[in-house]
């Protein structure tokens, strides 16, 4: 009898080793999938953020459409070139807006910042800059420095 005495000691650490070992690995699991969860929210949020701001902007255009169209009826010929400016000046601000107001709704919703994506952003305003730079009419600086 002398050689089994332990023997249930040894069995009882081995079962609470391997439910340690189980309740460790459904924690890690759980924390998986809540980080998942709060990237796809993010992710969702973005993307309804993005293409709310797009159909504003959709709409404006629009709006301006038909302001033409009667600028064009009446032979006003200076708030034509207006009308199609400020067109245009959407068309090229619109995607940065997009993009922002994603970021703001991922942001509300727990993403991090991105570091690649924040440089993506800032060397498509700086294109933008850079290229029409030639034509300050289309984006006027609402105060020096702007």
């Amino acid at each position: 009898m002398k050689c089994r005495r332990g023997q249930v000691a040894l069995y009882l650490v081995t079962v609470l080793v391997a439910i340690m070992v189980l309740v460790l690995m459904n924690a890690g699991a759980f924390l998986a999938v809540r980080a998942k969860n709060h990237a796809m929210n993010a992710g969702d949020a973005a993307a309804l953020a993005a293409a709310h701001r797009q159909a504003e902007l959709l709409n404006e255009i629009g709006r301006l459409n038909l302001r033409h169209a009667e600028a064009d009826a009446v032979q006003d010929y200076e708030r034509s070139r207006e009308i199609v400016r400020e067109q245009k000046r959407l068309a090229l601000i619109g995607p940065i807006e997009c993009l922002r107001a994603a970021q703001e709704a991922a942001r509300a919703n727990g993403a991090k910042d991105s570091e690649s994506m924040t440089r993506i952003l800032r060397k498509h305003v700086g294109t933008v800059l850079n290229r029409y730079k030639s034509t300050p009419e289309l984006f006027p600086e609402p105060w020096e420095g702007a």
